[in-house]
């Protein structure tokens, strides 16, 4: 793993000495992710998921930690019993997100539990879905009876892991369910809004670089929304447009009295969406004022094909990371609030500005620092990124308890 420019903010977020981040509490979710970027001057979050996939690109020595916290999490959420549901999506021809499905069971049978796969299938029989190691998951259609999930074997569920980020909205089957579901679906991208993550990830990571001596700066990305969009019959861009502008005046005031001498950019990006879909990296504010055919098309329509109706503005955030001669950017996984491990997304055709959550991307593991004896060759053991990482994906969770929080009441 090599980096264009200075380690020196890897090293102070690294250093032993830092104030504490606000311990995990009832609202924590089970797991997160949250896609990184590391310019040298600025590392920050630029998305984050409370439905996260990719667990198979974890290195191994991760899991066992995640069946740690996953007991932890769960004993403090009072749940008993031992069965529990993975509530998938309904994707029977992607062997990656199936091998993610059989990681995820990995932990969750590592902290004690029996576990089954449901989703909303076609039918009423189960579907066996290939890996990309050859093995195969089975995914159980969805069954509700007297208002509870049941397993393979009929028998109620004491608890379900949500790895259905309901873009399309929530089944009419799990509305009423008494079954309690981690994260709960009201918090999927049906309902949920970017905006309120980065306006608490905002003030959690004020608060805490404040105490540490930081500036706030070098962890926040500049994120603004603007609502009543239409990219595909040009509505509302006037209004996107004058907010690239006037985002981009004020990075460039910030890099001359920083004195650093990049460009800047901003991106443009579907504000309920994943899958690195409804995303536009810009430099010049009459790209958006006046989009091509191609422009409109790409933001015209999300994950599932959801209209894009609201947008975030967000500060760009150069990727300095390299691996051998291609771009890099972390993503970084937390379970009950603690880091847990991630990996790297890397792109060989790509630009140190751009979306890497592209087709083309590969992923390369970060080893686990807490039990590098456990890392198989193929992890990048860097114990530096890793706790700094762990730093920000841990702010990260803090302010995704403190946006589920303000999301129930």
């Amino acid at each position: 793993m090599a980096s264009q420019g200075t380690l020196a903010l890897l090293e102070r977020l690294a250093a032993p000495d830092l104030p504490e981040i606000p311990s995990p509490g009832p609202d924590t979710p089970v797991a997160i992710s949250a896609d990184l970027r590391h310019s040298g001057y600025k590392l920050a979050p630029i998305d984050l998921n409370l439905f996260p996939g990719g667990w198979h690109n974890l290195c191994p020595a991760a899991i066992p930690r995640a069946s740690e916290l996953l007991r932890r999490w769960a004993e403090r959420q009072g749940l008993r019993g031992r069965r529990v549901v993975v509530l998938a999506e309904a994707m029977t021809r992607n062997p990656a997100y199936a091998e993610n499905l059989v990681t995820i069971g990995r932990a969750l049978r590592g902290a004690g539990w029996d576990v089954d796969y449901i989703a909303t299938l076609d039918d009423d029989q189960p579907v066996l879905v290939p890996t990309m190691t050859g093995d195969a998951v089975e995914l159980h259609p969805l069954r509700v009876e007297d208002g509870c999930l049941l397993n393979s074997d009929g028998e109620p569920a004491d608890w379900a892991f949500s790895n259905n980020d309901f873009t399309s909205g929530v089944p009419a089957l799990i509305e009423s369910v008494r079954t309690p579901i981690a994260p709960p679906p009201r918090l999927g991208w049906h309902q949920r809004r970017k905006r309120a993550f980065f306006e608490a990830y905002d003030q959690v990571a004020t608060d805490w670089a404040s105490r540490a001596g930081i500036d706030p700066w070098v962890l926040i990305p500049e994120t603004v929304a603007i609502d009543d969009v239409d990219f595909w019959n040009q509505q509302g861009l006037d209004r996107v447009a004058d907010a690239v502008e006037a985002m981009l005046a004020r990075i460039q005031a910030e890099y001359d009295r920083r004195q650093i001498d990049d460009q800047p950019f901003v991106v443009v990006k579907d504000e309920a969406g994943t899958f690195g879909m409804g995303v536009l990296t810009v430099d010049d504010a009459e790209v958006i004022r006046n989009p091509n055919r191609k422009t409109r098309q790409k933001m015209q329509r999300g994950k599932a094909g959801r209209p894009i109706t609201s947008v975030l503005v967000q500060e760009g955030v150069y990727t300095r990371d390299l691996l051998g001669d291609c771009v890099a950017e972390p993503v970084a996984m937390a379970v009950d609030g603690v880091m847990t491990g991630g990996f790297f997304r890397y792109h060989c055709s790509r630009t140190e500005t751009e979306n890497l959550n592209a087709k083309g991307m590969v992923f390369a593991r970060l080893c686990c620092a807490t039990d590098p004896a456990g890392c198989p060759g193929d992890c990048h053991r860097d114990d530096l990124r890793y706790r700094a990482y762990g730093r920000v994906i841990e702010l990260a969770a803090a302010a995704a308890a403190e946006e589920v929080a303000q999301g129930a009441s």
